[in-house]
């Protein structure tokens, strides 16, 4: 935190402790390379800044990332000078705007930028990400199957039945029935889209399966002939791995914390390029 009023008193932080205090509660690292002006007053509105330019001009000379302020001072910001802009809007270099161009230009195309590598002896597989949301008008939680994928990244979209928040573990769940129709119908649309069935089948969502879930996911696999199902619960890993030098772990690193508990980093330092990309700390699944 840093007073930006002449007499330091600390006046004018009340938006940054703010930000500060929901990250601790989310337990979430503000983003590194951030600036965060603006005053709170005691009905909880926040004031206009006077010198949104020379905070500006501050983040810029400190090589600031990102910086944030209330809406209203975007008009003062119209005085800030062309060369200055070009450096807070110009946050990616060349080399990696134009990669981001073409590949962009490619997909909307028609083409598939990337695919995931599978050895001849491979069976093929198919990947499904189960998400939850909620109705309309709030009176029900639905689930839906968000992505449908095979190895050539192509994908489509499968809705499901109702869902319910487990009063015992306060996460939600399918019933055996919805699992096994909604497993069923993506199974449907795969072999739809590609005239066959995929013997392998990796399902993921962000809750832990209960038993009546397994129960129905596997229930759809056998009937449909599946030879290998594998039920993955992705969440946030509170597992920090250290690496010897000053960058974090490598991205891909792997490590297995018992029998069927394991953290992955697919954030972190590339090798490729000897260092790490990101702004703050990478957090593993």
């Amino acid at each position: 935190m840093r007073a930006m009023d002449s007499d330091k008193t600390g006046a004018g932080l009340g938006l940054p402790i703010l930000v500060a205090l929901c990250g601790s509660l989310l337990v979430r690292n503000t983003r590194g390379g951030t600036i965060v002006a603006g005053a709170l007053n005691l009905g909880g509105s926040i004031e206009m800044i006077p010198n949104a330019v020379r905070i500006a001009e501050l983040a810029i000379d400190k090589q600031a990332q990102t910086l944030l302020m209330p809406v209203p001072t975007r008009r003062q910001l119209n005085d800030l000078p062309d060369e200055l802009w070009t450096k807070i809007q110009s946050h990616q270099d060349e080399a990696t705007r134009a990669w981001n161009f073409h590949v962009a230009l490619y997909y909307k195309a028609g083409g598939i930028p990337w695919r995931l590598p599978r050895p001849p002896g491979e069976h093929t597989a198919c990947f499904v990400g189960v998400s939850f949301f909620q109705s309309l008008d709030k009176a029900s939680l639905l689930t839906s199957v968000a992505q449908v994928f095979n190895e050539r990244g192509e994908g489509m979209a499968v809705r499901g039945s109702a869902a319910y928040l487990d009063k015992d573990d306060l996460t939600i769940h399918i019933p055996m029935e919805g699992a096994f129709s909604l497993l069923n119908s993506a199974l449907r649309a795969y072999e739809l889209e590609h005239h066959h069935l995929p013997a392998r089948v990796v399902l993921h969502k962000s809750s832990a399966f209960n038993t009546a879930e397994r129960a129905g996911f596997q229930q759809a696999a056998e009937s449909n002939r599946v030879h290998s199902l594998e039920l993955i619960s992705l969440h946030d890993s509170g597992v920090r791995l250290f690496r010897i030098g000053l960058y974090p772990p490598l991205r891909g690193t792997f490590l297995e914390l018992e029998q069927n508990k394991y953290t992955l980093y697919t954030r972190g330092s590339v090798e490729f390029f000897a260092t790490y990309p990101g702004m703050y700390v990478p957090q593993a699944l």
